[in-house]
């Protein structure tokens, strides 16, 4: 029988940074058409989102962004919910 590796459970960061990255890619491409300076933004993106996760629990990027983002106005939160509905 083959052995599980012993990370396939640990979590992974891959997620915030890939839409870090291509959010900030892509949204200064289409703002000033200049692929250097998209690039030179993503790679500060994600040197930023690196340093506010460092120790903290996987998802605390989405949840960062989720709050400053204004998608707690557009969703609701469980708590406001009174029952899930489908």
């Amino acid at each position: 029988m083959r052995e599980v590796p012993r990370n396939i459970d640990a979590p992974s960061r891959a997620p915030e940074f890939a839409i870090a990255s291509m959010v900030s890619y892509y949204g200064v491409q289409y703002l000033t058409e200049n692929p250097l300076m998209a690039f030179i933004s993503c790679i500060l993106v994600n040197y930023v989102v690196y340093r506010v996760t460092i120790g903290k629990p996987e998802g605390a990027a989405f949840r960062l962004m989720y709050k400053l983002g204004g998608l707690n106005k557009l969703i609701p939160s469980p708590k406001k919910v009174k029952r899930f509905e489908i």
